[in-house]
């Protein structure tokens, strides 16, 4: 199999919410009862001072855990509505609203401390106006504050003095939650970033859940079985990983990467009677997201050590899902958006990003070693360009139907 794939045995994850909104609102009318039944009891049967004071204590508490549980449950609830509507509008999205869904800043951020893969994701990101409205309109948890203060800049323009800070604040946030990444001053992988960035921030804003979840599904079919024997498998992901070393398409790379695999020899899987056998092993998606990421997987072990592939690779500018799908009857097209690119080897090099202009005829250059200003470069110029055929690393597709 060609693609790393990211399993998730529970999609909510373990620190979503830890009660349902219905347990919530339970909670929430056990206190207020609580809350009145002793203050009644109080009044009515003319307890002592003491035990009034008790009594009064014992209200305010279940007032404020109500409270506490309400704004919990309205922001639950609210995040649901906004991840449902995601779901329902996705296969509601056409080219003419492309415009209202990518917005590319016109602003680069700096290359502070080297962290130009850094950069490539927040600009990407910033560039998804769903994602980008969620992190402007919240302030909650630790990360998302930082973001905020980036994202207006990339709005405005304004603060580019403070982006040194930033870049301070947010590096030092996300090394105390993943502590291997910002380490002396070392590059890292920016898809590797990213996608730990994105579990930060669901964390944080719920409502950003369904915008980049891909669900696969593994089937396996135990070979050796006198009847047919099927095990599925859901996974879920944020990146669709293909490869680069064999293939130099999009599409020969999905074809690849849904085609049966069969597991032999050492690879054989223990089937339900204990026994190891052969078998055949295939992925479908199952589910597509509004945005949809994949990383070409530029960097492979040769001779005993790992090297960056630059062999072309070409991205089509529209691609129909529909074929590589458990349900392939439907149309699932979407259109090239977005790229970050990596310039260099293995060893060193410098990340920048592309975004679809909202006239859909230019892309955005986004590069933190130049100007404070971004450049505009033609969609056909960008085609052709080298950092589209050989350097492109991580590409960006928005759901248009």
């Amino acid at each position: 199999m060609t693609a790393v794939k990211n399993t998730e045995e529970n999609f909510h994850g373990p620190f979503e919410n830890f009660f349902s909104t219905d347990t919530k609102i339970a909670i929430i009318l056990t206190c207020v009862t609580i809350s009145v039944t002793t203050i009644a009891a109080g009044i009515t049967f003319q307890m002592p001072a003491l035990i009034y004071v008790f009594c009064a204590a014992v209200s305010i508490f279940c007032v404020v855990i109500a409270a506490y549980y309400w704004k919990k449950t309205s922001h639950c609830i609210s995040s649901a509505e906004e991840a449902e509507s995601i779901q329902l509008e996705k296969t509601q999205i056409s080219t003419a609203s492309l415009k209202n869904l990518i917005k590319p800043s016109k602003f680069n951020l700096r290359n502070c401390n080297n962290h130009c893969y850094l950069n490539v994701a927040l600009q990407l990101l910033f560039a998804i106006v769903p994602f980008r409205n969620e992190i402007i309109a919240n302030s909650e948890g630790q990360l998302t504050p930082v973001v905020k203060k980036i994202f207006q800049y990339l709005a405005t323009g304004e603060n580019w003095n403070q982006l040194q800070v930033f870049d301070h604040d947010f590096s030092e946030i996300f090394a105390k939650i993943v502590p291997t990444y910002f380490a002396n001053g070392r590059q890292e992988d920016a898809v590797g970033l990213l996608e730990h960035f994105l579990e930060i921030i669901e964390k944080e804003i719920h409502s950003t859940k369904l915008l980049f979840d891909v669900l696969s599904l593994e089937k396996e079919d135990i070979i050796e079985q006198k009847d047919d024997f099927y095990h599925f498998r859901t996974v879920r992901s944020k990146v669709v990983r293909i490869t680069a070393s064999t293939f130099f398409t999009l599409e020969q790379s999905l074809h690849n990467f849904t085609k049966e695999d069969f597991l032999t020899g050492e690879n054989q899987i223990e089937s339900p009677n204990g026994k190891k056998t052969d078998t055949g092993i295939t992925y479908l998606f199952q589910e597509m997201p509004p945005f949809l990421l994949f990383q070409l997987e530029r960097f492979d072990w040769i001779s005993g050590k790992m090297e960056k592939l630059s062999n072309d690779f070409l991205f089509p500018e529209s691609i129909d899902m529909a074929e590589f799908m458990v349900d392939n009857t439907t149309p699932c097209k979407y259109k090239l958006a977005g790229m970050a690119c990596h310039r260099g080897t293995n060893y060193f090099g410098h990340y920048l990003t592309y975004i679809l202009s909202e006239d859909g005829e230019s892309f955005m250059q986004l590069d933190s070693l130049g100007n404070k200003r971004a450049a505009a470069i033609s969609k056909e110029k960008f085609m052709k360009h080298e950092d589209f055929i050989k350097n492109s690393y991580l590409a960006l597709y928005v759901h248009i139907e």
